[in-house]
Order: C-alpha cells, then sequence, then structure tokens
C-alpha cells in the first residue's frame, strides 16, 4: 500500500449516496452523523461500561466512554497531523496526500471510529460477550443431530462461539443498522478504520497471537475483502487509521475507569497514584511522568480536581507521544506489519501497563459488581433459554410465524415470543438466511437481538420471561 492518503481515503460506498459525492471531507462528516443519530449508537447510554446497571449519572456508560475516545482520537490525529505539516521537510505532506481536505477528514474519521469502536457490545460489557459465547457452546451440545446437519459450515459455528463485540459492531455497521444489506452504509475507508484485528473466527491459523481478538465474524469476511481490494489492502492488513482509535482506546479506558472508582468512593486518588507508581517503579521516565503529574494535580487542587488534572497530564503525554511514534513508524503502519502503536512507545506502553494493573487491584472484583454481573448473566442465559424453543421449532413451523400466518395453538407462546424480536434483525435473517444457512441464521437472529439489548431492557425482558414482572 503507497503512502499515500489521498489514495486510500476514497470516497466510495457499497452503495453509492443518492445524494451524489461530495469529496472526501464532507462524506466524512456526512459519516459522522449517521453514526451519532443511529439507534444503535444512543442505546450505548444504558450499557455497561464498568458498573452494571448504574443509577448515579457521573459514572460512564458506554456512550460517554465512547464519546471521550472519540475526543482523545481526534486529538491523536490533530496531533499527527500538524506535526507532518509543521516538520521542517515541507514536503512531507504532499508526499502523504495530506492537503487541506485530507487534513481535516482524518480527524473526522478517527473520531467517527472511536465513536464506533464499542458499538457491537452486549449488555453488561464483557461478561455479557461471555455470556452470550457460552450460551451458544451449551446450546450446541444440546441441540439434535437433525439441527447440527443442517449447518454444514464449521466456520459459522465457530462465529458464535467466539462471540465478541468487536466482530459484533462490524456486523451492525455493514448490516444491521439500516433498511438494507449495506448497514449504516458508512465509506469503505471509514468501516476499515473500526476493524482493530482484520481475522474472523474461521480463519484463524498459527501465525496469529492468541490474545488477539477476532474482528470479523466469517459471515462478514466477504465484505471486508471487498474493502481491502478497493483500498489496496491485503485481507490480514490493518487500515492505517485503525492505529490512531485502538490507541485512542487504549489511553482513555483504564484513566476513565479509575475516575469512576473514585467517583463511587472505593479508593481515593492518593491510593491510585501509589499503585501505578509501583506499577512504574522499573522505568525511570514512566515514573517521573507520573511524579510530574502528580505534583502539577495537587498544585492545581484549589481549582481543578486531582484526579482529572492528573488524567489531562498524562493524557496529554501519551497523545504527543504516540502520534511521533505514529510518523517514525509510518511505513510500517502502512504495510500493516506494526503490532500496535502502545507496543512501539516503551514508556507509554509502561505507563499504561501500569495504570491496567492499578485498575485491576483497586476496581475490579467488588461485591456489588460482582453481584450485578451474576444478574446480568442470568438475565442473558434466561433469554436465550428461552428462545431456544424458537431455535428448535422445524422449519415448517418456524416460517409460519414469520410470514404471520395462522399456527396451531400449542405454538403460541412461540408466536408471542417472536413477537417481541426487533424487525430490523427479522428482516436482515430473511435476506441472509439462503447464504447462511436457515437454521444458523435463526440462531443469530435471536443473538443479534439479545446483544443490541441495553442493561435495563435485557433485565426487564428476563424478569417477564420469569413471570415476576408485568
Amino acid at each position: 500500500m503507497d503512502e499515500n492518503y489521498k489514495k486510500i481515503l476514497v470516497s466510495k460506498r457499497f452503495r453509492s449516496s443518492s445524494r451524489g459525492n461530495k469529496g472526501i471531507l464532507q462524506e466524512s462528516e456526512s459519516d459522522r452523523a449517521r453514526v451519532l443519530y443511529s439507534a444503535a449508537f444512543r442505546r450505548l447510554q444504558r450499557k455497561t461500561q464498568v458498573f452494571p446497571l448504574e443509577e448515579n449519572a457521573a459514572i460512564r456508560s458506554r456512550l460517554t466512554h465512547s464519546l471521550e475516545v472519540a475526543h482523545v482520537g481526534r486529538f491523536l490525529a490533530t496531533s499527527f497531523i500538524k506535526k507532518v505539516i509543521n516538520t521542517s521537510d515541507n514536503r512531507s505532506a504532499k508526499k502523504l496526500g495530506i492537503d487541506g481536505e485530507v487534513s481535516l477528514a482524518i480527524p473526522n474519521i478517527v473520531e467517527t471510529a472511536c465513536l464506533l469502536h464499542d458499538i457491537g457490545n452486549p449488555p453488561f460489557g464483557h461478561f455479557g460477550e461471555s455470556a452470550i459465547a457460552n450460551w451458544f457452546k451449551g446450546y450446541w451440545s444440546r441441540c439434535d443431530k437433525g439441527i447440527k446437519s443442517e449447518v454444514k459450515s464449521l466456520e459459522l459455528e465457530k462465529d458464535l462461539a467466539a462471540f465478541d463485540g468487536n466482530p459484533q459492531g462490524f456486523r451492525i455497521i455493514t448490516k444491521l443498522s439500516g433498511v438494507d444489506d449495506h448497514g449504516m452504509n458508512l465509506l469503505l475507508p471509514q468501516i476499515a478504520s473500526t476493524v482493530k484485528y482484520p481475522i474472523n473466527p474461521g480463519g484463524i491459523d498459527k501465525s496469529v497471537p492468541l490474545e488477539k481478538k477476532a474482528g470479523l465474524y466469517y459471515t462478514e469476511a466477504g465484505l471486508w475483502d471487498r474493502i481491502c481490494d478497493d483500498l489496496g489492502m491485503n485481507k490480514g492488513q490493518r487500515f492505517p487509521l485503525a492505529y490512531m482509535m485502538e490507541a485512542a482506546d487504549d489511553i482513555s479506558y483504564c484513566l476513565s475507569d479509575i475516575e469512576d472508582g473514585i467517583e463511587k468512593g472505593f479508593f481515593s486518588h492518593k491510593d491510585f497514584v501509589r499503585e501505578v507508581l509501583l506499577g512504574v517503579k522499573g522505568n525511570k521516565k514512566a515514573k517521573s511522568l507520573v511524579i510530574d503529574a502528580r505534583d502539577s494535580a495537587s498544585r492545581s487542587k484549589s481549582f481543578v480536581e486531582e484526579n482529572v488534572s492528573f488524567r489531562a497530564k498524562l493524557v496529554n503525554y501519551l497523545v504527543n507521544e504516540v502520534s511521533s511514534v505514529y510518523i517514525k513508524k509510518h511505513a510500517e503502519i502502512f504495510s500493516g506489519e506494526l503490532p500496535g502503536l502502545i507496543e512501539a512507545c516503551p514508556v507509554a506502553g509502561a505507563l499504561l501497563d501500569a495504570i491496567k494493573k492499578a485498575v485491576f487491584k483497586l476496581l475490579y472484583g467488588r461485591r456489588s459488581s460482582v453481584e450485578l454481573e451474576l444478574t446480568g448473566l442470568a438475565a442473558i442465559n434466561g433469554i436465550l433459554r428461552n428462545y431456544e424453543a424458537l431455535l428448535d421449532l422445524e422449519f415448517k413451523d418456524f416460517e409460519k410465524i414469520v410470514r404471520g400466518r395462522r399456527c396451531e395453538r400449542h405454538l403460541d407462546a412461540e408466536v408471542k415470543m417472536f413477537s417481541l424480536l426487533a424487525k430490523k434483525h427479522v428482516a436482515a435473517y430473511e435476506r441472509s438466511r439462503d447464504l447462511e444457512g436457515e437454521r444458523l441464521a435463526r440462531v443469530r437472529l435471536v443473538v443479534d437481538f439479545v446483544a443490541g439489548m441495553t442493561d435495563v431492557f435485557a433485565l426487564r425482558t428476563y424478569q417477564i420471561f420469569s413471570g415476576i414482572r408485568v
């Protein structure tokens, strides 16, 4: 791939826009609006970041977390642009294809990718991901051989056994969040910027590190192939701007989690700083940064909260460091060979690693959170187990329900359960069943519905199914 942004930031969508092509800057603004005004994005306001079913509005949800990541992503992208334009070699920007319009479009695309980075997360966060994956593994072991024989593709089976918010997000963006099979119909480079790991559960080989999650389902792998062909990338190559999106998420989430823990009174700012200093004691530069940020926050505590000042100081350093490494490693980024921006920054990596360890020690595993997470597990499992009644139906009976035809009285419960499913998910099922196989498309229908729920809606649905709420 040539190191030229004009060549990769093409104003192309899977379906041409009815208003025509307006150029990369205006098209990137359109994509941002498509995301901000989407129902899938709005639902993030009632999905867990760290604390499930949180009533304190000051505690972050997936929505507020995504907005903060978007700010850091835009900050990082503009820092990169500024450094390229102000370099002593004034030919650098021209060589990279960064003119006035592209220099404004890049921050837009990175910001929008950050807004989208968690859009596929199910209710109750990562606990919800595990719940769906484990349910499917259990269902697969329970269902009869006749059902299994209908699903001929092992890769499709792996998709749901490895359920994750990243590939689910790609599915929402490209298929579910819209009126047709194009989803939001975003620009191809915009879609590519959201994919951290361009691999799928059925395509993982020994060259892929085991700790890397799948970024695509097998069923959407063909869309990724088309994007790669149009953008001139290899199939397993990450898009350059996706590196910034990932780094922005890494920079944001640990510091945000700590602020939430302080807000809830679990520990103090001093407790957090002490743990971070213990974590960076082997790295003099990182330790010096933490001490400087701590002292600066202490001096300004009369007019700014210490933890807010501390976070701002570290974010400014991390963005400056990462944007410099993005320029330094530009060739490796465009070839897709760089593992990640944070990994290429020894000091930034040490600092974030220490913060993650502090978060794990001080925040995770609190009894109140564990109890709510277990409630979430029960809710998701309960809903999915109830919907197994629909999954186990013979096709002729399920087709009657889909078509709204008169059904035998023994199917009354299944008819009512089907009526709760989102119409857009039913439409996606009907469009995809010939390609994926009817039975697994039916499983997808249920999983798409449950994964799209908010925490509150999932709990309410479970209570209704359990007969403890009206």
